[in-house]
């Protein structure tokens, strides 16, 4: 029998090779998966696949998420071409246990300086354990995503052609703990208590301090956010619910409270979802209507809107029409209004809408081909005194979730 030692070097070394016989084809170069942790994934990795040696157990397993492209966009009427990375992260999950899993997320091309709440690198997505106590309860500690709802947010960063603009401006990984429980196998409901910012209120509102700023607002004394979740499956899975709800602490007695509303129609060729989404923010969370009205603002005394509504409705439609290929369209509708300020009552609305053909060479190895073109118009009133925006980009890429070892 061979020593404890003696088996974590071969594993050690196995990674190694894995990782260098994988460089190269990612330099050249799902289904859809979930936000949620690869635990229990029975896909071969290409370690098992190309090198034909046997994996043993579920201790460690490596993940690359890449994703890449080439695009050409038009933005006032010029078009312009560019290369580069979206994606770029490693994923490292297991079970150390029978009831104790791990999950760790690390992203190669964002900023590694620690941020000032939580302490974990801006880079870190997640770093969390999770124990089973039976097949009904469950907790997870740490940094993971937060449990809102929709199937947009619900999908894989590195397979999401085009965010919503709610969703793009959202702070989706934070530090905190995730109760989990499922009466029946086909329903679950979550609780999460978490940091609302992973960085403190005068790093995430840090536009406050600067020269002639004023606005009188103060850090929260429990800086927290709390979320129920309900995720529903039904008829076989044919029907399938991600629904949320929340409120975050923003500063002294200001709140961001929101609403995710997710369905989604999943047939064997056709899957398709509509999500609603809804933040009523006691000062600007998402900062997107701040960061439009920057300049009026400042002119103001203000750094930041309060009292601000977003309102977001996604929907996509899924369509496999031959083996290995899959037809997708997608469209999103978004408005913003400022209650608090005449100038920037309902001052936005944005209509984003596009397709993309998907072909995957090789269902296990979970790697898809693109061709895609997404649309997007930006009216604002005339009151905001801000400029109407219409968008056009053309993308030719690959979105991979390679699983290394």
């Amino acid at each position: 029998m061979k020593s404890r030692s003696t088996r974590t070097d071969e594993m050690k070394r196995n990674f190694l090779i894995a990782v260098l016989s994988i460089l190269p084809l990612t330099m050249l170069a799902d289904d859809h998966t979930s936000r949620h942790p690869a635990n229990g994934d029975v896909t071969p990795s290409l370690t098992e696949r190309v090198l034909q040696l046997e994996k043993n157990g579920e201790l460690f397993n490596v993940y690359l998420h890449y994703s890449a492209h080439a695009q050409t966009s038009d933005e006032h009427g010029r078009w312009q071409s560019a290369m580069g990375a979206k994606v770029f992260k490693v994923e490292l999950a297991g079970s150390l246990t029978d009831k104790l899993s791990y999950n760790f997320i690390h992203r190669l091309n964002k900023g590694t300086s620690a941020e000032s709440q939580d302490n974990f690198a801006r880079a870190t997505d997640g770093m969390s354990l999770t124990y089973d106590f039976n097949p009904q309860f469950s907790l997870t500690a740490g940094k993971t995503y937060q449990i809102w709802g929709g199937f947009e947010y619900w999908s894989s960063p590195v397979f999401v052609f085009q965010y919503s603009d709610m969703e793009d401006h959202m702070e989706i990984y934070t530090t905190g703990v995730v109760a989990r429980y499922k009466p029946v196998p086909s329903q679950e409901i979550g609780l999460e208590i978490c940091n609302s910012h992973n960085g403190k209120f005068a790093d995430t509102y840090s536009r406050l301090a600067e020269s002639g700023i004023s606005q009188p607002l103060e850090s929260p004394d429990h800086p927290f956010s709390f979320i129920l979740n309900w995720n529903g499956n039904f008829f076989s899975d044919r029907l399938q619910t991600r629904w949320a709800w929340g409120i975050q602490s923003e500063a002294r007695h200001r709140h961001s409270r929101m609403l995710a509303l997710g369905q989604q129609l999943c047939l064997p060729k056709f899957q398709w979802y509509v999500d609603y989404m809804a933040a009523f923010d006691g000062l600007d969370r998402l900062q997107l209507a701040s960061n439009e009205g920057r300049s009026y603002l400042k002119s103001s005394g203000r750094a930041y809107f309060t009292d601000v509504h977003y309102q977001t409705i996604v929907t996509k439609m899924e369509y496999q029409f031959q083996p290995r290929w899959n037809l997708v369209f997608k469209g999103m509708y978004e408005t913003a209004n400022v209650t608090s300020d005449e100038n920037f009552k309902n001052y936005r609305r944005s209509i984003s809408y596009g397709g993309f053909v998907e072909y995957i060479p090789d269902t296990q190895l979970n790697l898809h081909l693109f061709l895609g073109y997404m649309g997007k118009t930006l009216d604002y009133t005339r009151r905001s005194a801000l400029t109407d925006i219409h968008t056009n980009r053309i993308e030719l890429g690959f979105m991979s979730k390679l699983k290394l070892y």
